[in-house]
């Protein structure tokens, strides 16, 4: 039997909740094409910040200390995840073991790259997720990521196969690999057309209010927008605080939705707001796929892949991130195209099926996944 162990301290676990992550997708799609699968996670949940409980002989959770976001206490948390990741794989792996590892964290990789040098393992594959550490650090620290990046690109030569969610986690740090978007369990949206008035504009922004997003921007745009009596509204839902020169009165936070709160959410809305801050290294949110899912076009700050998706395909309007001026020009092109029902629900949601549904893109994955573990028993 193909024997794969999944490295990945963050994504929540079967059972955890109601909207499949990509690792637990990818850990039931490899059980279902019978690899012998043991997943590598962390007692403590990253995006719940809470104890897990799991009854799954499969899926191993390491105890590691609670932490919040920016903190000491998580630099520890993740230490003790990857050390014992590395004494797990030293005990229990050998040259037929395949091991697939998510990025961050980088010590796991480098763990492997030591146990692939020394033939402890089969080999590895990484799964880049993000632009970790520039994706953390103030512009005027981004020279601290240089060593790290360079470390990185020396694990990823001696990995079997890199991918990524997104062209840009590769190519920023000049590694080869293949694209396979985080992308949506298209069983959990339930697309369907709403009727809508397109008199009155409907804007939403579903996510974090991090600091990776521009909010600031978009309290300037709505004040012109009112200013020049446009007729719009804007939900907010997500994890965070709304800033208080938001609370205006065409303006609703929702806070936390579950699914079905979101599902309803954007049905009712026109347009989808992925407001990416000057500077950050955001390249595809998994909030576009969700907005495409529903039928909605987007206003877009991400350069590169993104860009070229909506502008290539009729997804909707992109805006230059911190230029208030190109921003509020976005939002009077969406609302005259909606106004004037230039674009059809019917058609982003198949565009968001065909590029962004996990049934159809993760078969790509095991298709990597299967070749490389036939690579490594040629080896053998």
């Amino acid at each position: 039997m193909k024997k794969i162990v999944i490295v990945n301290p963050f994504d929540e676990i079967p059972g955890e909740t109601d909207v499949p992550t990509r690792y637990s997708t990818i850990f039931n799609l490899l059980t279902e094409d019978s690899w012998q699968v043991t997943w590598l996670t962390a007692s403590f949940g990253h995006r719940k910040k809470r104890r897990r409980i799991n009854d799954n002989p499969n899926i191993i959770l390491f105890p590691v200390p609670a932490y919040e976001n920016l903190s000491i206490r998580r630099i520890f948390s993740h230490f003790s995840y990857s050390i014992q990741v590395l004494i797990y794989l030293l005990k229990t792996s050998d040259e037929r073991t395949l091991v697939l590892v998510s990025h961050p964290l980088i010590s796991p990789a480098y763990y492997l790259y030591l146990l692939n040098k020394y033939r402890k393992i089969g080999g590895y594959i990484i799964d880049f997720q993000d632009s970790w550490p520039k994706s953390i650090l103030p512009h005027y620290l981004k020279l601290l990521a240089i060593p790290l990046d360079s470390l990185t690109r020396m694990v990823s030569r001696s990995s079997m196969k890199n991918i990524a969610v997104a062209k840009y986690y590769l190519s920023e740090r000049d590694i080869l690999g293949e694209t396979i978007y985080l992308g949506i369990d298209s069983n959990s949206v339930k697309y369907r057309k709403v009727s809508k008035n397109n008199k009155i504009i409907k804007f939403v922004f579903a996510g974090s209010l991090g600091r990776q997003y521009d909010l600031d921007s978009l309290y300037e745009v709505i004040k012109r927008l009112n200013r020049n009596e446009y007729t719009f509204t804007i939900d907010i839902a997500g994890y965070g605080n709304l800033p208080e020169n938001l609370s205006m009165s065409n303006v609703k936070f929702h806070g936390v939705l579950n699914r079905d709160q979101l599902t309803e959410l954007l049905l009712s809305n026109h347009c989808g707001l992925n407001l990416i801050a000057s500077g950050s290294h955001i390249a595809l949110p998994n909030k576009v796929a969700e907005y495409f899912f529903h039928g909605l076009s987007i206003i877009n700050g991400s350069s590169g892949e993104l860009e070229e998706l909506v502008e290539n395909n009729n997804l909707g309007t992109n805006y230059q991130p911190g230029d208030v001026d190109s921003l509020y020009d976005a939002f009077i092109v969406e609302i005259k195209k909606h106004q004037n029902a230039e674009y059809t629900e019917e058609e982003i949601n198949r565009f968001a099926i065909h590029h962004f549904s996990r049934s159809n893109i993760y078969p790509k994955l095991l298709t990597i996944l299967n070749a490389a573990y036939e690579d490594l028993e040629l080896r053998l």
